[in-house]
C-alpha cells in the first residue's frame, strides 16, 4: 500500500442526524451521495475509503474541522506501531509490590511486563472459517427411476444412481487475541491458539474462548490504568481487507475467510486512536 492511506473515522461531530453525517462525507471526502449513505448505514468506527495520502490528509483535516475525530493509515503511521511480540506464557512475579508478570516469548528472551506500564488492552475474536463445495455430477434422463417392462408382467422398477450429488461443508475455526500495548513501546500479543493458560491456575477453563476471556479480565484488573478495546467485530473495513480466499480446484471450490489482515489494520488503529485520547 506505499503511498496509500486509509481514511477512518472514530466518532461523528455532535448533533448531526443521518442526512447531516452523509451531507459531511460527500463535503469532506468527494464521496458521491449513494456511497457517503452506505458508508453512514455501515456504522463507525471504520474505514471510509482508501485513497492517495495527499487527498487523504486533506480529507481527514476537513473531518477534524468539522469536529469529527478522523484518523489516517499510511505506512508510515502503520509502521509506527511496535510490533507483535508473541508470548507463549505469562509467569506472575511472586512477592512484587504491584502486578508484574514475567513474559515468555517463543522466540525471543524473556521480559518483565509491568502491568502499570499497560495503556491499552485489545481483545478479538478473528473468524479463519472455511467453506468447501464440491461440484456433483448432474442427473441425466433415467438417472432417478428405470423403467423395465416385459409382456405379461407388470413394470419393474429400478433406482438408478449414476450421479453424484454435491457437497457443501463449513468448518468454522475463530482465534481469540489479546494484544497488550505498553507505555514504553512494546506490543505483546497472547494468541489462544498458541499459549500456555497455566497461570489462570484453578481457573483454568476447558475452551480458547474461556481461557481468554478470563485473562483478559485477569489483566484488564490488574491493569487497572489500561484502556480496554473489544469494538473489532464492530469495525468497518475496506474491501480489500474483508475479502476471503477462493481458491478453484477440479470439482472443488474452497472459500477461505481471514480475518486477520482486518485486525492487524484495527489493532494499530486502536494504538494510534488511543494514543490521540490519551494526549487531550
Amino acid at each position: 500500500m506505499d503511498g496509500m492511506i486509509y481514511v477512518t473515522l472514530a466518532r461523528w461531530p455532535d448533533g448531526l442526524d443521518e442526512n447531516g453525517q452523509v451531507e459531511l462525507l460527500v463535503a469532506t471526502t468527494g464521496l458521491d451521495p449513494f456511497t457517503a449513505r452506505q458508508r453512514v448505514a455501515h456504522g463507525i468506527p471504520g474505514v471510509l475509503l482508501r485513497t492517495d495520502q495527499t487527498a487523504g490528509w486533506d480529507m481527514i483535516d476537513k473531518l477534524d474541522a468539522a469536529g469529527a475525530m478522523a484518523i489516517g493509515l499510511s505506512p508510515t503511521e502503520i509502521g509506527a506501531a511496535p510490533e507483535p511480540r508473541k508470548a507463549k506464557r505469562l509467569m506472575e512475579a511472586q512477592g512484587a509490590p504491584k502486578p508484574m508478570y514475567m513474559v515468555e516469548f517463543w522466540r525471543e528472551e524473556a521480559q518483565a511486563l509491568l502491568c502499570d506500564d499497560v495503556f491499552l488492552l485489545v481483545r478479538a475474536k478473528i473468524d479463519r472459517s472455511q467453506v468447501r463445495v464440491r461440484t456433483g455430477s448432474p442427473p441425466g434422463p433415467g438417472d432417478f427411476f428405470s423403467t423395465s417392462l416385459s409382456p405379461g408382467a407388470a413394470g419393474a422398477f429400478a433406482l438408478n444412481l449414476n450421479w453424484t450429488p454435491g457437497t457443501h461443508t463449513t468448518t468454522v475455526k475463530f482465534t481469540h487475541i489479546i494484544d497488550l500495548y505498553t507505555r514504553s513501546g512494546t506490543r505483546v500479543r497472547i494468541d489462544g491458539d498458541k499459549f500456555n493458560f497455566d497461570v489462570l491456575g484453578d481457573q483454568r477453563g476447558l475452551t480458547e474462548l474461556e481461557n481468554v476471556d478470563k485473562l483478559a479480565l485477569k489483566l484488564a484488573g490488574e491493569c487497572k490504568g489500561a484502556m480496554v478495546d473489544t469494538g473489532f467485530g464492530d469495525f468497518r473495513v475496506s474491501p480489500e481487507l474483508a475479502r476471503g480466499v477462493v481458491h478453484d480446484l477440479v470439482g472443488t471450490t474452497v472459500i477461505k475467510r481471514d480475518e486477520g489482515p482486518a485486525f492487524e489494520l484495527y489493532s494499530v488503529w486502536s494504538w494510534h486512536l488511543h494514543r490521540r485520547l490519551m494526549a487531550r
